[in-house]
């Protein structure tokens, strides 16, 4: 995953914030408490709404307001983000 990363990004991955990253609560608590993912994630699903709403916005510039609230709520969700994972091989690495 690290490998894979690094050549995504075009820049160095730091192990340490990975294995932070793909820490779920849940482990990381029987684990002893280690430092877990919620507050990432909560990062990362804001930028991922961003994102999508920048293309949306671009995509469809007649569309009103509300129509792409509903695109955007159905592209940037837990199942389609859980999908996407599972598509790229997450899960094994969570």
């Amino acid at each position: 995953m690290l490998d894979y990363l690094t050549e995504v990004t075009g820049g160095p991955v730091d192990a340490e914030e990975l294995g932070h990253a793909l820490t779920h609560r849940s482990y990381a608590y029987e684990a002893g408490g280690l430092p877990h993912n919620e507050r990432l994630e909560f990062l990362g699903d804001a930028v991922l709404e961003l994102v999508m709403t920048e293309y949306l916005f671009a995509k469809y510039p007649d569309e009103p307001e509300g129509k792409l609230t509903a695109y955007r709520s159905a592209l940037v969700n837990t199942n389609s983000i859980s999908d996407a994972a599972s598509d790229w091989g997450m899960n094994e690495y969570l």
